[in-house]
């Protein structure tokens, strides 16, 4: 059972008039007592003034023991303050304390070897709010997958959860706390943990999340700071035990130097109502901060009314904003649609239909020619539209802030569509300028009919910049269709299942993506391992299919795997489970490691082909692994390698590529892993990526290559797009169709938003390597002013995609990322037609 209010427009902290209690501080040897509000705030002196325990007006509160957790690779699972090797690598407190009338700090800093953490914690006069900032900072061979840099665990019982969700309501983006008196985390019984698609639920990323007792008519409320910066995000779910935290990205390993990460929080507790009291903390301020910060999704009123009339409104905008079925149309108005664009490149944006009090039938868009004043033509064949089905979304359990409502995802079919009276009907539209266009302004028409009538006429202009993007792409996207799965979408026509299964890796190159190989060499070896045969036909056709449709620089190959799904599998390509470790075994692995080198090196392929090695190796087969790849290396040096899974430090030196995950947790992929990396002369990938879930942000899927470029990361893997639970019910992992990116329809495949936009982020992305190119030719050649301009984009681009620190953050803000491209646009328009290559 759940319940929603609205959040109005109050004061972000609670007025000074409701509370009597004095501000006040005493201390002992133990413990230093913080009081304010009729809160009382009990920190452990001896622990670096960690919050040991706090009541309200006289009553206990549940939450006690705060801890900071990192999960560490290769040493314990977890350090805690209280663990052996964090004591081992941390030292002594130091506490200072700062008074003024209005308020009171205190300020904790222990350091040691290799751990330093400071806490400060801040109460004001009157007010019972605790502002808390905990700073972790690391040195030495520390690596950390991510981390709780401020985490409170419980036990579950029946107390109330709650937290901030965006919710589309009437064509408008609200934002509402959502009530759950159920547990979110548990059964009924509190004893069986909720699943979402085979996943723990688990609350990521949300910027406000609380608590209520109702046997004691009290509550606790968590929420950001956003005005310290964010670093970390707020999360709430459950182990043995539930648990309310601050997470924070991967850290380490920081050598000689430190490096940190921080959390900025408050905790509030109260009496009474939960509505009457969150409200008080999400006023409009607050909320605008929250979006200032990218940490909540919001819309930004970028579209622009064409035409408006009683029949219809008509309106454009970009494409990486929502276009909600119940959004009326946009203030703002413009006579006609101006785009601008390299060559080689796709053109995207989004028409909107908006009927008046009468049903608008059979809808279709009709695209003219573009036409430069050379008469050069961009013919209308090239240009596509697709009207946007929508897809909704009221699941009470979500992993992170995405969207509560309906949005548009799935790419219709290219055919009249009846928009109904006062509904809205977004369309996509895309157009791909060829590479060897003129560059200069070029103009045409789209022309909106309605039962075939035209109802409109819309003047579209387009500036085509005098630059190209490469033929091969910047970011390597791997978009893995299985393409087994496609007959069983059309088991009762072989002709659409056939077409269907070619369809899916069209799909996957039109997205400047690729896709695993998985045919390998057909080898034979005698009795004791050695390798008696390789022929390598099959392997030959798949590369060069790949080849021929892929744009990406590189093909990944996963027939040589030692593992899948974390374990060995029962019969590999190197024999059976029972062979490992055998003579023979590792003689396999030897003979066929040197054959392969020699084959790929004779054609020329060793830049080429990159093997899989393992598919996310378990703890327990880490020592299996390494002592394979160092068999295999010591025989194929020249051979890329590499595996989609957690870092560690057992296989440095034998990896050439790490694939590090991404989902469901934040993960190490952090600046200074990725700089140990380099000095080994290995590279950075990312796997699985959130939000790319069917309700969240069209600006935070194009936003991931944006974040990979700031990060360093070479490309992604996503390990399936193609997952299609209603006919097999083999759900996977597609918690919200992130796994599903493309839809089977009656009459064939259909896109959805998340292909498009991970092609509109990959060409992002190489007008990003274009302008670092740019700046780099203009430094040599003396221009030091347009080098500095140059710098100065690129540094936008990295500010507006680190807005959550080291985690992987949806942009938000769909509008600034659109600017900004046309900006480098017009950069490299001129430099390119003042200077040339």
């Amino acid at each position: 059972m759940t319940g929603t209010f609205k959040v109005s427009s109050v004061l972000f902290f609670l007025s000074a008039a409701l509370f009597s209690a004095e501000l006040q501080i005493t201390e002992n040897a133990d413990a230093i007592i913080l009081q304010s509000g009729g809160a009382e705030y009990v920190l452990d002196k001896k622990q670096t003034i960690r919050l040991k325990s706090f009541s309200l007006d006289g009553k206990k509160l549940w939450l006690e023991n705060e801890e900071v957790a990192l999960r560490v690779r290769d040493q314990y699972k977890w350090w805690t303050t209280s663990s052996i090797p964090w004591k081992e690598n941390a030292g002594p407190v130091e506490i200072r304390i700062e008074k003024s009338p209005e308020s009171i700090t205190v300020k904790a800093v222990s350091e040691g070897k290799n751990i330093r953490l400071t806490r400060i914690r801040t109460i004001r006069k009157g007010n019972p709010a605790l502002e808390s900032t905990v700073r972790l900072e690391t040195r030495g061979p520390i690596v950390a997958e991510w981390g709780y840099l401020s985490l409170f665990s419980m036990k579950d019982d029946t107390r109330t959860w709650f937290r901030l969700n965006p919710v589309e309501e009437n064509g408008l983006l609200q934002y509402k706390v959502r009530i759950f008196e159920e547990s979110p985390f548990y059964d009924r019984k509190l004893k069986k943990r909720k699943k979402v698609s085979r996943e723990l639920s688990m609350w990521n990323s949300f910027a406000l999340i609380g608590q209520y007792d109702k046997t004691i008519n009290a509550g606790i409320v968590f929420s950001l700071l956003p005005d310290a910066g964010i670093d970390s995000l707020l999360m709430g779910g459950g182990t043995e035990n539930t648990f309310i935290a601050m997470r924070c990205g991967g850290i380490g390993p920081g050598k000689e130097k430190w490096v940190s990460r921080s959390a900025h929080f408050s905790i509030t507790p109260f009496h009474g109502a939960i509505r009457q009291n969150a409200e008080k903390i999400l006023s409009d301020e607050y909320m605008e901060k929250l979006k200032k910060a990218d940490v909540i999704p919001y819309k930004q009123d970028t579209g622009r009314l064409l035409v408006k009339s009683e029949e219809a409104d008509i309106w454009f905008d970009h494409a990486g904003t929502w276009i909600f079925r119940n959004e009326k149309a946009p203030r703002a108005k413009e006579s006609a649609i101006f785009l601008k664009t390299a060559k080689n490149a796709n053109v995207l944006f989004q028409a909107a239909v908006r009927a008046g009090g009468k049903t608008l039938p059979k809808v279709s868009l009709e695209i003219s020619d573009l036409v430069a004043v050379n008469g050069e033509k961009i013919e209308a064949g090239k240009f596509s539209w697709h009207p946007l089905e929508f897809v909704r979304n009221e699941a009470d359990i979500l992993s992170g802030p995405t969207l509560e409502g309906e949005v548009g995802d799935i790419l219709g079919k290219t055919a009249p569509i009846d928009c109904a009276a006062g509904k809205t009907q977004p369309f996509l539209i895309r157009f791909r300028v060829p590479s060897d266009a003129s560059s200069g302004l070029y103009d045409g028409q789209i022309r909106v009919l309605s039962d075939g009538k035209k109802r409109a006429e819309i003047p579209l202009r387009l500036k085509v910049w005098n630059f190209a993007l490469p033929e091969k792409t910047a970011i390597t996207a791997i978009l893995n269709p299985w393409a087994f799965r496609t007959p069983m979408a059309y088991r009762n026509n072989p002709a659409m299942a056939e077409e269907a299964r070619k369809d899916v890796y069209r799909q996957v190159a039109d997205a400047r993506g690729t896709w695993y190989c998985r045919k390998g060499p057909e080898v034979e070896w005698d009795k004791d391992g050695n390798l008696v045969k390789m022929d390598t036909r099959a392997f030959d056709t798949e590369l060069q299919e790949v080849l021929r449709q892929s744009k990406a620089p590189r093909v990944f190959n996963s027939f040589a795997r030692f593992g899948v799904g974390g374990v060995p599998q029962k019969k590999s390509f190197w024999g059976t489970k029972e062979e490992i470790g055998t003579d023979v075994w590792k003689k396999r692995v030897a003979s066929f490691a040197k054959a392969f080198h020699a084959y790929l090196k004779e054609k020329n392929l060793l830049d080429t082909i990159v093997l899989d090695v393992f598919d996310e190796p378990s703890d327990e087969w880490l020592e299996y692994l390494r002592e394979n790849l160092t068999v295999f290396r010591e025989n194929a040096p020249g051979v890329k390698l590499t595996a989609p899974m957690h870092y560690t430090p057992r296989l440095d030196g034998l990896l050439d590529i790490w694939m590090i995950l991404l989902y469901p947790e934040a993960t190490a992929c952090s600046p200074e892993l990725l700089r140990h990396f380099q000095s080994m002369n290995a590279e950075l990938m990312v796997y699985n990526p959130g939000f790319y879930e069917n309700i969240s942000s069209y600006s935070g899927m194009r936003g991931l290559y944006w974040w990979m470029w700031r990060s360093g990361a070479g490309g992604m893997l996503q390990w399936c797009v193609t997952l299609w639970p209603q006919f097999d019910n083999a759900s996977g992992w597609n918690a919200f169709n992130n796994a599903t990116w493309m839809v089977p329809q009656p009459d064939g495949l259909r896109s959805t938003m998340r292909m498009e936009m991970s092609r509109a982020g990959g060409e992002d992305c190489e007008m990003f390597v274009l302008l670092e190119k740019s700046r780099d030719a203009l430094r040599k050649t003396g221009h030091a002013a347009a080098a500095a301009e140059a710098e100065a984009l690129l540094a936008e681009v990295g500010q507006l995609s680190s807005s959550w620190g080291n985690l992987f953050s949806p942009i938000q803000n769909g509008e600034k990322m659109e600017v900004l491209r046309n900006r480098i646009g017009d950069f490299l328009d001129r430099h390119f037609s003042e200077r040339g290559k």
